[in-house]
């Protein structure tokens, strides 16, 4: 992606941001890393192993990003290397992966697997390879689910033989964009070989999307032609063939902010159809609080659905409760997730970041929301995470002061950044902290104050304005003075306010006293 800068003296600056779905690339130097663990949690799985993997990307160039890994597990290792580029047919990426693995019983197992990836978008016709990948293992190679599965299967004297290990993967995504008020067209496809099995899995989605009017509709056929069930099973059966229609609706039941939107799903194939209606939408000052209601009916089954849940977004998490019901079970949930962000300036607790968000320095202006990301307030001191910004763009973070100490002011409430993709960019907000004096001020012949009028103290220094109903509110007066209230250039549109004040008062009270501007 080529960006232009143009700066405020007219200089335009070009430089390319490497960038792609193949994988992420990143720019020269700049580097990404990820740490996970944990426990393998496969529907079927018997024995459960803990397992760690690291992975990690440097870019070396405008052009190149070198990436590598590891994953391990008990009996499982594996490593892997590769690289994705630009080049002027599209974006590449190209990687090799080693395991070995241990099963009981068994001799060890390694094998490499190999895989090309491709993207690109094609601005004239405005078609996009979002995902075209192909995958190559050779016959001792196992995935870590794959190892897993089998570890499984070996203790519990399962046979192993049966278990369809992938020989190759084929996949493609295309979007079709049609033009302005015409929709998009969409096909996704994929085929699957093993080693341990003839026969192979195919399968092909075409769809179409648009709009009419406020209704959003999805029209989709998805076709799979399978030769053996695979998993962890030492069951197989012969070719099946499945077609499957689709149509997805989506219609906002009004105008308003708070306004929910009806959802409904129709799914039709060889062994019956199910439907399914919901209602979802948001709630609260700033949208922090989120439903949903659904119900469906299977006719294969003969069985009906029920789940609802609920979510609320503060400032330290998003935390969510979910209700679901259907022949004669019953589940009921809860989650919670966020982040932590240690900077500087302290430990700041948010919503989860997201790839890309920013943090909020705004000093004293404890309780301030901000704007567009619901439920974040400026802690006490001073910070907040904003989560989802979007990279490469511009963001507009705006702060409502609504909320915060009417001893603090801020000085500016707008803030503009384009960060990049994976970063935490800071964004700070000037405040000023002091004492707040509210006068009820009119002139002599008892007409009010203009709106908005800037006031000045006898210095020439900017402390104030006129708010509604001609009332002065002025910051970090003297405690007796004149001050200066001004709406215009001529004499005639300035007058003078002579005030006293209670002396001993701290800075956090506020005091209201009564003044005439002559």
């Amino acid at each position: 992606m080529t960006v232009q800068v143009e700066e405020a003296n007219g200089q335009v600056r070009t430089f390319t941001v490497p960038y792609a779905s193949v994988t992420q690339m990143l720019r020269p130097g700049i580097s990404r890393y990820e740490v996970a663990a944990g426990k393998v949690n496969s529907d079927g799985l018997a024995n459960k192993p803990e397992f760690g993997s690291l992975t990690y990307q440097l870019g070396l160039s405008n052009f190149i990003t070198g990436y590598t890994g590891a994953t391990a597990s008990k009996g499982y290792l594996s490593a892997l290397l590769g690289g994705a580029m630009n080049t002027f047919i599209g974006a590449l990426s190209l990687d090799v992966t080693q395991a070995k693995t241990r099963l009981p019983g068994q001799h060890p197992r390694s094998g490499q697997s190999y895989r090309i990836g491709f993207s690109q978008m094609y601005p004239e016709t405005q078609t996009s390879f979002s995902v075209a990948a192909y995958r190559y293992s050779t016959d001792g190679f196992l995935s870590l689910n794959d190892a897993v599965q089998l570890r499984d299967l070996a203790l519990r004297n399962g046979n192993i033989d049966a278990y369809g290990r992938q020989r190759s993967l084929f996949t493609l995504s295309v979007n079709q964009q049609l033009g302005e008020g015409w929709g998009s067209l969409y096909a996704t496809g994929n085929h699957t070989s093993y080693w341990n099995q003839s026969s192979s899995q195919q399968s092909l989605q075409l769809g179409y999307s648009n709009f009419w009017r406020n209704l959003s509709y999805t029209l989709s056929v998805n076709r799979t032609l399978s030769g053996q069930l695979t998993g962890n099973t030492e069951e197989t059966t012969a070719d099946q063939r499945e077609t499957q229609y689709a149509l997805t609706l989506s219609l906002p039941l009004g105008s308003n902010l708070h306004a929910p939107t009806l959802n409904a799903t129709g799914t039709t194939d060889d062994k019956g159809s199910t439907g399914l209606i919901g209602l979802s939408g948001n709630a609260g000052e700033q949208n922090q609080f989120n439903y949903v209601v659904s119900t469906s009916r299977n006719t294969e089954g003969n069985s009906n659905f029920f789940n609802g849940g609920v979510g609320y977004r503060s400032s330290l998490a998003h935390m969510g409760a979910n209700y679901s019901y259907g022949q004669g079970n019953r589940q009921v949930s809860a989650s919670m997730d966020g982040a932590l962000v240690a900077h500087r300036g302290g430990i700041t607790l948010g919503q989860s970041l997201g790839e890309t968000g920013g943090l909020v320095r705004a000093p004293g202006a404890e309780g301030a929301l901000v704007t567009g990301a619901p439920g974040v307030q400026i802690d006490r001191f001073g910070y907040a995470i904003v989560p989802y910004l979007r990279p490469y763009y511009l963001n507009q973070v705006d702060i409502d002061p609504k909320g915060s100490s009417q001893d603090v002011e801020l000085l500016s409430t707008r803030n503009t950044t384009a960060p990049r993709a994976g970063a935490l960019v800071l964004l700070d907000y000037e405040t000023k902290r002091g004492k707040v004096t509210y006068i009820r001020a009119k002139r002599p012949d008892g007409s009010p104050l203009p709106f908005a009028a800037n006031v000045y103290d006898a210095q020439n220094n900017a402390v104030g304005v006129v708010g509604q109903a001609s009332l002065v509110v002025a910051r970090d007066l003297d405690l007796k003075g004149m001050l200066q209230v001004r709406w215009g250039d001529s004499q005639a549109e300035h007058c003078s306010i002579h005030y006293s004040l209670q002396p001993g008062t701290s800075v956090d009270s506020r005091q209201l006293i009564q003044g005439v501007c002559q």
